[in-house]
C-alpha cells in the first residue's frame, strides 16, 4: 500500500440517545422511514433566537428532498462542497485528474480486493473445538459472485499468519452473528446486541501497533464547518457546483453499459445523474428566489455540532497536538482549541471518588486511614448522637465492594491491575494524542429504514474526517466507512480533491459476516487498513513542519468553533445595539430636560 501515498502523483450508549427525552426515544423507535423534513419558517418563526442545532442521530433521519430549502444531508453536504459519487471509474482523462475518481477506485480495489487460496492457506490453523463446524463451512465454502469478490495476488504471509492465529475470533463472530440471527427472529434485537461481533473483528483484526489501543468505541466526533455559510459568493458559485456534479454523474452513467450483470451498477448512476440534474434545478430556483444567504444562514445554524461514531479506527500520532499547543501561551485558549479542532474528542479523565477526589488507586493506598473532610474541619454532631465527634465514617467502607476480597481475607486486586503486564495491555490514546481516522463505523440493526439513516451519518463522519486531514495538508488519501445493517456491512470512502469532498457509497463491496467466507474477506481488509494508517501517519510527520500554529487557532474547520464564532458576533451586535439604544435614551432625556 505504499503507493497510496504520495501526493504529488496523485492531486455501550446508543449514539444521539442522550441528549433527547424519553418521549423522542419512543416515537423514533416506530419510525419505519425517514423523519419528514420540518419547513424552515416553522423552526425559525418560533423565537428570535437562533434554532438550536439538531443532535446528529435526528438530523440523518431527516427525509432528504434535495437541495430544496429545507434541512437535508443533500445541502448538509453541498455547503461543505461534498457530492456523492459510484465506485466507477471515468473514461474522461479531465475528469479523472480533476475529481480523483479512477485512482480512487484503484484504491478502494485493492484495499477490498480478496484471493479464495486463503482458504486452503488456513486449513490446517488450530482453532476452538467449539467452531470447529464453523471452520468447516469456511473450507467448503465456493466464491459467491454475490460477494463481489476480486482475484489478487496470493496474500503476503505476514497476513496470512496474522489472520491464522486470530481465526478462532473469526469464527466465534459468525457463530455470534448466526445465533443473533436466530434470536432476532423470534424475540428481535436491537443495535447494541447486533454491534458486538463486528466489534470483535475490528479489536482483534485491527493492530497496527502491538499492545497500542487503535480501535476507539463510542467516540464523539467534531463535525466540518459549513463553509457556504462564511461565503458570500456562494449563491453565484453554487450554480457552477451542481453543473460540475452533473456532468461527472453523467460520465459515470456513459461508462456503464447494461448487461445482466451491471444492471444494478446501471440503476444506480441513473438515479445519481437524475438526482443532479435536479439539484441544479434546485439551485437556479433558489437563486431566482434571491433566498440563498438566508437559507444557507438557517441552515448553518441547525447544523449537527458533533456526533458519536459507534467505532473508529485511529493511529494515534503522539506529541503533535504538543507541538501546536507550544505556539500558544494561554492555557484556556489551549484548551478551546484542543475541544475545537482534534476530531476525535478522547473520553473525560478518570473519574475520581466523589466523596474523596482520589482515584481507585490511591482509594486503595489509603484505606483504613482516617480523612479530612473538604473544609479541613472535623465534623461536628450534636452531643447527643451515637457517633462521636472525633469518629469519622469511612463512607469508602460501606460503599466499595473491591476494597477487600472474602476468600481468606485478601485485599481485592484493585491495586495490582492498576498496573498491567506490558505484555497484555493496550494503552489508550491520551489527550495529547493527534488521532488519524483510518475507518469510521456506523452499526444499525438489520432493518431497511434504517440504511438511509446510517448514510447519511456515515457522510458527516467521513466529511468531516478528510476535511480534519486537510487542515494538515493531507489530501488525495481515503478515509474508509463501514455502514452496517445487522449482519451485512458496506465499506465506503471519502477524499479531498482540488477543494471538493467525494463520498463513494454506490457499487460499493458489503460483507454478510454470517457466512464464514465474508468475514474472512471483511477481515482481510483490515490488516491492508493498518498498514496504510501507519503510512498516512508518516506522512502527517513530514507536514509538521509547514503546520501554523496560529493559523489553526484563527480558524478552526470544525462546526463547533464556527458555532462559537456566531455566538460572539451575535453576543457583539446585541451589546452593540443596546449601546446604540442607551446613547439614544440619553440624548432623548436630555433634550427633555433642556
Amino acid at each position: 500500500m505504499s503507493h497510496l501515498l504520495p501526493q504529488e502523483t496523485r492531486a455501550t450508549n446508543v449514539k444521539g440517545r442522550g441528549r433527547r427525552s424519553r418521549s423522542s426515544l419512543n416515537n423514533s423507535s416506530k419510525r419505519t422511514g425517514p423523519s419528514p423534513q420540518p419547513p424552515l419558517e416553522i423552526r425559525t418563526s418560533t423565537s428570535s433566537r437562533a434554532p438550536s442545532p439538531y443532535p446528529n442521530s435526528q438530523f440523518a433521519a431527516l427525509s432528504d428532498s434535495g437541495l430544496k430549502n429545507g434541512l437535508t444531508i443533500s445541502n448538509w453536504l453541498f455547503e461543505r462542497h461534498a457530492f456523492t459519487v459510484g465506485r466507477i471509474p471515468v473514461s474522461s482523462e479531465e475528469l479523472a485528474n480533476k475529481t480523483g475518481i479512477n485512482a480512487m477506485v484503484e484504491i478502494y480495489d485493492e484495499m477490498t480486493a480478496f484471493t479464495d487460496n486463503i482458504k486452503t492457506i488456513l486449513l490446517n490453523a488450530a482453532v476452538d473445538g467449539f467452531v470447529s463446524d464453523i471452520r468447516t463451512d469456511l473450507c467448503g465454502t465456493k466464491g459467491d459472485p454475490n460477494c463481489q469478490s476480486s482475484t489478487i495476488n496470493a496474500p503476503s504471509s505476514e497476513d496470512v499468519e496474522f489472520i491464522s492465529c486470530r481465526l478462532s475470533a473469526l469464527l466465534h463472530a459468525v457463530k455470534g452473528a448466526r445465533r443473533c440471527d436466530d434470536v432476532a427472529k423470534l424475540h428481535g434485537a436491537n443495535e447494541a446486541d447486533r454491534r458486538h461481533e463486528w466489534d470483535a473483528l475490528l479489536l482483534n483484526f485491527f493492530q497496527p501497533v502491538l499492545g497500542q489501543r487503535d480501535v476507539l468505541l463510542e467516540r464523539q466526533l467534531n463535525f466540518a464547518r459549513n463553509l457556504a455559510a462564511n461565503d458570500s459568493s456562494f449563491a453565484i458559485r453554487a450554480v457552477k457546483l451542481t453543473l460540475e456534479y452533473r456532468n461527472l454523474c453523467l460520465e459515470q452513467h456513459d461508462c456503464v453499459p447494461l448487461t445482466a450483470e451491471t444492471s444494478g451498477t446501471w440503476n444506480q448512476a441513473i438515479a445519481a445523474r437524475d438526482q443532479a440534474h435536479q439539484f441544479s434545478d434546485d439551485i437556479q430556483r433558489r437563486n431566482l428566489g434571491g433566498s440563498s444567504a438566508e437559507v444557507i444562514a438557517c441552515h448553518s445554524s441547525m447544523d449537527p455540532i458533533t456526533g458519536i461514531c459507534d467505532a473508529i479506527l485511529v493511529i494515534p500520532c503522539s506529541g503533535v497536538a504538543n507541538a501546536m499547543l507550544r505556539r500558544i501561551s494561554n492555557i484556556d485558549e489551549q484548551e478551546m482549541l484542543m475541544k475545537s479542532f482534534m476530531l476525535v474528542q478522547g473520553p473525560k479523565p478518570e473519574k475520581l471518588d466523589a466523596s474523596t477526589g482520589e482515584t481507585p488507586y490511591q482509594i486503595a493506598k489509603t484505606v483504613g486511614h482516617s480523612r479530612r473532610t473538604t473544609s479541613g474541619k472535623s465534623l461536628k454532631v450534636r452531643s447527643s448522637s451515637r457517633v462521636s465527634e472525633s469518629r469519622k465514617i469511612d463512607r469508602n467502607q460501606l460503599h466499595n465492594p473491591f476494597l477487600y476480597h472474602p476468600d481468606g481475607g485478601h485485599q481485592a486486586t484493585q491495586k495490582k491491575e492498576t498496573i498491567p503486564s506490558k505484555d497484555t495491555s493496550c494503552e489508550e490514546p491520551s489527550a495529547q494524542d493527534l488521532l488519524l481516522p483510518v475507518l469510521l463505523a456506523e452499526y444499525k440493526k438489520r432493518d431497511e429504514s434504517a440504511i438511509s439513516t446510517a448514510m447519511n451519518q456515515m457522510k458527516t463522519y467521513l466529511v468531516s474526517a478528510v476535511t480534519f486531514l486537510s487542515e494538515f495538508g493531507i489530501t488525495d488519501q481515503p478515509v474508509f466507512g463501514l455502514v452496517v445493517n445487522g449482519p451485512l456491512g458496506a465499506i465506503t470512502m471519502a477524499w479531498k480533491r482540488n477543494d471538493r469532498i467525494y463520498v463513494m457509497e454506490r457499487n460499493v463491496r458489503h460483507y454478510d459476516i454470517r457466512d464464514p467466507l465474508q468475514a474472512l474477506q471483511f477481515v482481510s481488509i483490515l490488516p491492508r487498513l493498518a498498514r496504510y494508517g501507519l503510512e498516512l501517519r508518516r506522512l502527517l510527520e513530514k507536514q509538521l513542519a509547514a503546520i501554523d500554529g496560529n493559523q489553526l487557532q484563527s480558524r478552526p474547520w470544525s462546526k463547533l468553533a464556527q458555532r462559537q464564532e456566531d455566538e460572539r458576533s451575535a453576543a457583539a451586535k446585541r451589546t452593540e445595539s443596546e449601546q446604540a439604544v442607551a446613547q439614544a435614551c440619553r440624548i432623548e432625556g436630555g433634550a427633555e430636560r433642556k
